[in-house]
């Protein structure tokens, strides 16, 4: 005999005393630390989202549930609020959690940016890039003819050139 989701869900809840009387999910968690089980049987849902449908009922279409405490893992109802996308992302910024600055991925993380040849968008290899600004520094090929070969207009050759895109990636 299967067991209810309520069976379920209290299995991998921790309600241990917590100085935040947080709820700890033990179950399986996303890659951004959400708990998530299946739920109705046929899709996974974030445990907080569970959480608080056992205790207020069905959440309305297009409708997140937010965390007050700011943990992913707690699945107390009391630290959870209803709210649209742009209250959840309100609600981070005023708690100052939205990356900016220099705690922004791109800075933390660059090596996950996707430069040169690996960006999807990229229409030459580094190889090519080499060779255009050899051949242009080299004499005797003009901005325009490098352009109409590799079939680009003059700005973006110029761009090539300058250096302001396709930077040295030493």
């Amino acid at each position: 005999m299967r067991k209810s989701v309520e069976e379920r869900f209290w299995e991998r809840v921790d309600k241990t005393n917590r100085d935040d009387n947080c709820w700890v999910w033990l179950g399986s968690k996303d890659k951004d630390g959400y708990g998530h089980l299946m739920y109705k049987g046929r899709r996974w849902q974030g445990a907080h989202r569970v959480s608080w449908e056992m205790v207020n009922g069905e959440i309305p279409e297009g409708i997140c549930i937010c965390h007050e405490c700011d943990h992913p893992w707690c699945v107390n109802p009391d630290h959870l609020f209803p709210g649209t996308s742009q209250d959840n992302t309100h609600d981070r910024m005023v708690k100052g959690r939205s990356a900016k600055g220099f705690c922004n991925g791109q800075y933390t993380h660059p090596e996950k940016r996707c430069r040169g040849e690996h960006h999807p968008r990229a229409r030459y290899s580094w190889v090519e890039i080499c060779e255009i600004r050899e051949r242009f520094s080299a004499g005797g090929v003009t901005r325009g003819q490098l352009a109409r070969e590799y079939s680009t207009d003059t700005t973006n050759i110029t761009r090539i050139l300058k250096g302001d895109v396709w930077k040295k990636p030493f």
